[in-house]
C-alpha cells in the first residue's frame, strides 16, 4: 500500500499549507486509492513517482474544491495604472499540469486498459492469406 503520510507531505509542499486537515487527508487517501487501482501488480509502491502522482491528483482535486468554494474573494483590483487579478483558473490549469506530468512519469507502471487485441473485419470479410 502507498504510504499516505508521504503523499500528504508531498501535497503540503505543492499547496504551501503548513499542516493537513481532514479534507487534505481525505483527498490524499483518494489519490492513493486512484493510483493504486491503476498500477501494475509488480509496481514499487515506494517509488517517489508513485507518491508524486497520488499527491498531484489530490492537489488537483483540492484546487477544484477551492475554485468551487471561492465566491467571496476578489477577482480583480485596480488602483490607477495597476491591476491585480486573482484568477483561480490559472491555479487549476497549473494543478492539472502538475497532475498530468506526475502521471506521465509513472506511465511505465500503469496497467494499459486501452489496448485491444482482436480481429478486425472489413466488409464482413476476415483476413486473407
Amino acid at each position: 500500500m502507498i504510504d499516505t503520510s508521504l503523499v500528504e507531505e508531498r501535497f503540503l509542499l505543492l499547496s504551501s499549507l503548513s499542516e493537513a486537515d481532514e479534507t487534505v487527508e481525505a483527498l490524499c487517501q483518494s489519490g492513493v486509492s486512484k493510483v493504486e487501482h491503476m498500477l501494475k501488480s509488480d509496481a514499487d509502491l515506494t517509488d517517489v513517482r508513485v507518491i508524486d502522482a497520488a499527491a498531484g491528483d489530490a492537489f488537483y482535486q483540492w484546487i477544484l474544491i477551492k475554485k468551487s468554494a471561492d465566491t467571496d474573494s476578489f477577482r480583480s483590483f485596480r488602483a490607477g495604472d495597476i491591476t491585480v487579478q486573482n484568477d483561480v483558473s490559472v491555479s487549476l490549469e497549473a494543478a492539472g499540469k502538475i497532475r498530468d506530468e506526475a502521471f506521465k512519469a509513472i506511465s511505465d507502471l500503469l496497467i494499459d486498459r486501452d489496448f485491444y487485441f482482436g480481429e478486425v473485419l472489413i466488409n464482413d470479410v476476415g483476413p486473407t492469406l
